[in-house]
């Protein structure tokens, strides 16, 4: 039993990640299960810019339910990052952007996936892509930390104030060298919330 209990839970708590979501686009319940119990995390979206109508930057909460691991927790509603210490205080937070809704150079959609995941891979001040630009790759990902396929978390001397990246999650870059040197290790929990 206790197996298939380590098997099972972190496959459900991939399912359940965003269920209940309120029927307002502006505010996501968002479930987390740990070994004992369903967690939530209400956020609310981003607020769109008065003369733009592009969302803009908006902190996440200062705390949540603890979750009772460290977790980063992506908003691509928000264009916002926060770091999250295993009893649900936030300890950094900054702005990001995502992957866009649609890729030209590639000919299909390029959306940051939304769920649950871990840091599976990581690279320092020099690491590049070797996907993009298409044909050659090298583009810069400082302190990249992959957490699925070729998606990261990564640094960028800018963020755009809309989601315009392949599918990474671009962080300022001394974030991303702060989020690999004290946060983001191997295993810590990556959380994409719905567009």
């Amino acid at each position: 039993m206790r197996h298939f209990r380590s098997i099972f839970l972190p496959f459900v708590a991939a399912l359940s990640l965003f269920t209940a979501l309120s029927a307002s686009a502006a505010v996501h319940r968002v479930s987390l299960i740990s070994s004992s119990e369903t967690h939530h995390i209400t956020m609310e979206a981003g607020i769109p810019h008065p003369d733009t109508d592009e969302m803009v930057y908006k902190d996440l909460p200062k705390h949540i339910h603890s979750p009772g691991y460290k977790a980063f927790v992506f908003d691509p509603k928000r264009l916002a990052w926060a770091a999250y210490d295993k009893y649900g205080f936030r300890v950094a937070h900054g702005v990001a952007n995502g992957g866009a809704d649609f890729c030209e150079e590639i000919n299909e959609p390029c959306r940051t996936p939304v769920g649950h995941f871990t840091i599976k891979r990581r690279g320092g001040p020099d690491c590049a892509s070797s996907q993009f630009p298409v044909g050659t790759g090298g583009a810069a990902m400082p302190y990249c930390m992959f957490f699925k396929n070729g998606c990261a978390i990564h640094g960028s001397p800018y963020v755009a104030e809309q989601n315009t990246s392949h599918g990474c999650i671009r962080v300022l870059t001394p974030a991303a060298k702060w989020l690999s040197r004290y946060f983001l290790k191997y295993g810590t929990h990556v959380i994409v919330l719905p567009y």
